[in-house]
């Protein structure tokens, strides 16, 4: 899954460079997620769209624990982003943050998050230039009221 895929990326680009995957790319902007599946389209990449926040998804059966991976860039600070990815990932499924130079300033604000949702941290690796990716696995079952409802994550993080 590529949650908050924005403008398609990298959703688009991994999906094309994993085929055999069946991916996912979700963002609660329906406008944006119309242009993913043109792009989709235009480029001959095999994935599934979807419209919908990921405190709701989350919550939902098929979307609960049903993912081995979650992807996000751009999405969120590192904290907020493991409560929503959290709800998705089944038992060590992983998360991969796109994060930028601040990577590690947003892990020692995160700890308490990764306590909370039971995930753990993989590693921390240079992607290129300025980019990072964290590293995260799940352990165990998602913790109850794991996301918690929509709008309270922004104004009350982990």
């Amino acid at each position: 899954m590529d949650l908050g895929t924005g403008g398609g990326l990298p959703g688009l680009v991994l999906a094309r460079m994993w085929e055999e995957a069946e991916w996912v790319l979700v963002d609660a902007k329906r406008k944006k997620a119309r242009e993913v599946e043109r792009f989709a389209g235009e480029l001959g990449v095999d994935c599934r769209v979807v419209v919908g926040r990921a405190e709701d998804l989350a919550r939902e059966q098929g979307w609960r624990e049903g993912f081995d991976g979650v992807v996000t860039r751009a999405v969120a600070p590192l904290r907020i982003v493991v409560e929503l990815a959290r709800g998705f990932l089944a038992h060590e499924g992983r998360l991969i943050a796109v994060k930028g130079s601040r990577a590690e300033e947003e892990m020692e604000v995160a700890w308490h998050a990764l306590e909370r949702t039971g995930m753990e941290l993989v590693t921390v690796t240079e992607l290129g230039g300025q980019s990072r990716g964290v590293v995260l696995r799940a352990a165990g079952p998602v913790p109850e009221g794991i996301p918690r409802r929509a709008g309270v994550p922004q104004k009350r993080p982990l």
